[in-house]
């Protein structure tokens, strides 16, 4: 009787664990991009080669990675300028999917991260 128990507390702790780890490593993964963006040889390319580089467990797809400079411009960035790198917040299509292993009420989620900085 405890031997059920104890298999679900344990399958529930690791699902637990993966939804943690990949919206951390979603949030990492945005800001990883947004440093690359400030560095004065960035291109698009190469921010989105960071980001996805930074979450090589979830998978993501260069296309996801957004990059936006303030003022319309395009990277490399002036310095003042502010650089947004995202994933789904420009375009909700490009939102990551976690899947759940579980059939829980997380079976299925999109999310969205996003991270800003100013070149300096």
């Amino acid at each position: 009787m405890v031997f059920p128990l104890l298999v679900a507390i344990m399958f529930g702790g690791i699902e637990g664990g993966r939804f943690v780890v990949s919206r951390v490593m979603l949030s990492y993964a945005v800001v990883v991009g947004a440093r690359a963006a400030t560095l004065s040889g960035a291109s698009t390319s190469t921010v989105q080669t960071a980001v996805v580089a930074a979450a090589p467990m979830l998978n993501l797809a260069a296309s996801q990675v957004e990059v936006t400079v303030s003022g319309g411009g395009t990277l490399p960035a002036t310095v003042g300028n502010t650089v947004t790198v995202s994933i789904g917040v420009v375009n909700p299509a490009n939102k990551y999917n976690f899947r759940s292993l579980l059939p829980t009420k997380f079976t299925a989620r999109s999310w969205s991260a996003q991270s800003t900085m100013v070149v300096r």
